[in-house]
């Protein structure tokens, strides 16, 4: 009698895409605000893609975003990408509130 085993491949493991730093690239102002990030990917070979949010000083919604692709990262390195947010209601905040403040917050997606 033979036996005939079947064989379990386990599919590859998505990217999983962890910011470990970010950071101002230079002054946020009523015309734009520049960000950048470092994330490390915790999970298989692949890419991904993060959102940068400029916050209101005191509550957890935004004035501004920007979107940037994460390129093909291997499972355990590190990749950086920025990009650069600007809208009328970033202006504006800037234009009413001289000298004001704003929160940087980075999302990720594998």
């Amino acid at each position: 009698m033979t036996t005939t085993r079947a064989t379990r491949t386990t599919p590859p493991a998505r990217p999983e895409f962890q910011v470990r730093s970010s950071q101002w690239n230079g002054p946020c102002n009523d015309n734009a605000c520049s960000m950048s990030a470092v994330f490390r990917n915790n999970g298989g070979t692949g890419s991904g893609s993060a959102t940068f949010f400029v916050l209101w000083p005191d509550k957890f919604s935004y004035l501004a975003q920007c979107s940037v692709a994460l390129p093909r990262t291997a499972g355990d390195d590190f990749t950086s990408a920025g990009c650069i947010a600007s809208s009328a209601q970033l202006q504006n905040y800037f234009r009413t509130h001289r000298g004001g403040t704003v929160r940087l917050y980075v999302k990720t997606e594998s």
